[in-house]
């Protein structure tokens, strides 16, 4: 169990850290449906998909950040489908997401759901609007 936990904080890390990162396409999406394609793909640690969907600011920071993590987070399975993604605020070009819900992890067929507040983290990820909304923690 202990192995679980620590694989479970290895996920949470790299999702955060990877949010610190971007550039690339985006199509315009809706904040929400930037945040859920990133959160998607950095679970699944499709790099490129994540990377389309966070800020110019810190590209280079997030594509060492998938390097880093992708051994770790690559043995977890995650299912996102108990997680909701609303607008918390939005003020010209930039915004918040609140990210809510119950994520299940996956790792070596021991599976446990635990609510994202309880975790601590992603409550709120930063949004720039980029030509489409990106994930951007530098966001003023």
């Amino acid at each position: 169990m202990k192995q679980f936990t620590r694989m479970i904080s290895l996920v949470v890390l790299a999702a955060l850290l990877a949010a610190c990162g971007g550039g690339g396409g985006g199509g315009g999406l809706s904040m929400t449906d930037a945040a859920k394609q990133f959160l998607e793909a950095t679970f699944k640690q499709d790099k490129d998909k994540a990377l389309a969907v966070v800020c110019a600011a810190y590209k280079t920071a997030a594509e060492a950040t998938f390097s880093a993590g992708a051994a770790a987070a690559g043995a977890a399975e995650v299912d996102l489908a108990g997680v909701t993604f609303t607008v918390a605020k939005e003020s010209g070009d930039t915004g918040e997401v609140a990210v809510s819900g119950k994520i299940k992890i996956t790792v070596a067929g021991q599976s446990q759901e635990m609510d994202l507040a309880q975790m601590g983290t992603m409550t709120n990820l930063p949004m720039k609007n980029e030509s489409g909304w990106k994930v951007c923690p530098t966001a003023p």
